[in-house]
């Protein structure tokens, strides 16, 4: 057992190595370079990317998995940051702050009442994170959790209804931001919680512990990153953690970060590169892990050129933030190609 546990440590400081060899592995893109439904965009890398000749169509999973947008096609996964204040709190300015210092994605579970009393700066701060890199969902209107009674366990359905079009109405009045996603103070529900859900539309993804629900998209959470609400594993206790859920479809990394100090934000970066670097995984939001579950297999990308690439999105339903690890010379739209 012993040797084992030497030859996985090895092994695993062999792919931190070896990632940090390849000269591209490093890169994001700074702008938001999108694609949209109904369009073809031309792709320019600064020298060629693969020896496929020209000609090649990338349009099969497999296919698209070998192609310059391969980053887009690894496994999820989400950074769920619970308990969001709309006024917004110098630790919480903080983390955000440092998450696009990293280019990381991340999402926000913002308490929605405090949205009637934020100043307008709050509202301003808000308001301006990039949209594509960071998510606010719902997470509740008043967050009311006790031992006995939750927001979403034990109250009727008429409550739980009004308090998910209530956090709905004030999101769209304050920030002029549709909440997509969902879930719950404590991840608790009941029977109701579904009926609730349903009766509001506008929420398509949910948070849940139960996979078997059909609708809305369900993204399953399990305690990965933290011990309890607000305290971070150690490292190597997450490292055995998370490596339970290789095999799954998406982690979610849930965390309450409101008191954290540098310390902690430094161990969760470690967690996060971890997931990256290690489990070649790519960090998304949970909406826009939903939309590209829907498109992601309708692109069509074609190397027109030793270093040219038409992508074609005239099968998808959604727009999708442009995501590779290879530094682009131009993206531009185009209308069609020789």
């Amino acid at each position: 057992m012993k040797n084992k546990k030497s030859f996985i440590k090895i092994w695993a400081v062999f792919l931190l190595i070896l990632s940090c060899t390849n000269p591209y592995q490093n890169f994001e893109i700074t702008d938001d370079f999108l694609l949209e439904p109904g369009k073809v965009y031309k792709l320019t890398f600064d020298s060629a990317v693969d020896n496929f000749p020209i000609g090649t169509i990338f349009q099969s999973g497999n296919e698209l998995e070998s192609s310059p947008l391969s980053r887009m096609y690894r496994k999820p996964v989400i950074i769920k940051a619970d308990d969001l204040i709309a006024r917004v709190s110098k630790n919480w300015r903080r983390f955000i702050e440092w998450s696009e210092s990293k280019s990381y994605h991340i999402s926000l579970g913002l308490i929605c009442n405090s949205l009637a009393n934020a100043s307008a700066r709050d509202i301003n701060y808000l308001k301006k994170l990039n949209k594509w890199k960071n998510e606010i969902w719902l997470h509740g209107w008043d967050h009311e959790l006790s031992e006995t009674l939750a927001e979403f366990d034990g109250k009727s359905l008429q409550e739980q209804k009004k308090n998910l079009q209530a956090s709905i109405k004030w999101a769209k009045k304050k920030l002029n931001l549709d909440l997509k996603t969902f879930g719950s103070p404590g991840n608790r529900t009941d029977e109701s919680t579904l009926l609730a859900v349903k009766a509001n539309p506008e929420i398509e993804v949910w948070f849940h512990s139960n996979g078997l629900i059909e609708e809305p998209h369900i993204i399953t959470i399990d305690w990965i990153a933290e011990l309890n609400s607000g305290m971070l594993r150690s490292f190597n206790d997450f490292i055995h953690e998370v490596n339970k859920h290789n095999n799954d479809d998406i982690i979610v990394l849930q965390i309450h970060p409101a008191s954290w100090d540098e310390k902690e934000l430094k161990l969760f970066e470690k967690m996060v590169d971890y997931t990256i670097n290690i489990m070649g995984r790519r960090l998304v939001t949970p909406y826009g892990q939903f939309t590209w579950s829907k498109d992601k297999f309708n692109l069509k990308v074609e190397k027109i050129g030793e270093n040219e690439y038409a992508i074609d999105c005239s099968s998808i339903v959604y727009s999708h933030r442009l995501d590779i690890d290879i530094e682009i010379l131009s993206f531009e739209e185009a209308e069609f190609f020789d």
